[in-house]
């Protein structure tokens, strides 16, 4: 039962949580995001002309980057026909930048064991249905092996809760072991090429670790 965090979990959060890293980034007391310019600009784009309209979906289609306000005005569309005519130009953009090519990767789940509570996640802490398991090296190659071997992906998303028992130091070595996988197929070998991380935030030292183990997208 996880739903009380132990003494040594809220020894570890607390060494996690660094607000110095915080505040170096916020402009007096607050976060980039500014949510009142968010909300202004949302109010006066709204009803936007169909000209404006036109020429915003051209400018994106020359895969240049829309301003906030731009943004605002495409949000603020009501008409059924524009909505439709803006999908379309979605599909076209998304062609134009990726071409066909659909690229997929497998998930591996290292570890559910978490401090957070997040509503929305199985992982989350007062969920006391589920059992707890963290991977250890060798599970994680041998994983590795069926999804790099049998089934032939090249790509991994790795799934972990934060915990001290999955902190920064384990995904780094469970990320070596993945990249140390090599299984013969009858194509040759097949090996993970990219590791993808799907963590919580962190601090700057810890991601400095992750990226030099070669992580792929975090």
């Amino acid at each position: 039962m996880l739903a009380v965090l132990t003494k040594k979990e809220r020894d570890w959060v607390q060494s996690v949580v660094k607000e110095e890293e915080i505040e170096r980034y916020m402009r007096n007391g607050r976060d980039f995001i500014d949510d009142d310019e968010i909300w202004e600009k949302l109010r006066n784009n709204k009803k936007p002309d169909k000209k404006k309209i036109e020429d915003i979906i051209q400018k994106s289609m020359e895969i240049q980057t829309l301003e906030p306000d731009e943004t605002a005005c495409l949000l603020n569309i009501e008409d059924p026909e524009i909505w439709h005519q803006l999908f379309d130009v979605a599909k076209n953009i998304k062609k134009k930048v990726y071409d066909n090519r659909i690229v997929t990767f497998a998930p591996l789940y290292c570890g559910d064991l978490c401090v957070n509570n997040c509503l929305y996640c199985g992982f989350r802490r007062e969920n006391i249905v589920i059992k707890r398991k963290r991977l250890t090296l060798e599970e994680i190659r041998r994983e590795t092996e069926v999804l790099a071997g049998e089934i032939g992906h090249k790509r991994l998303i790795v799934v972990y809760g934060e915990h001290p028992s999955t902190d920064a130091a384990y995904i780094a070595d469970t990320i070596r072991t993945i990249y140390d996988v090599k299984v013969k197929t009858k194509n040759g070998y097949g090996q993970i090429r990219r590791v993808n991380v799907n963590i919580a935030p962190m601090s700057i030292d810890d991601l400095s670790l992750l990226r030099d183990v070669g992580i792929g997208t975090y």
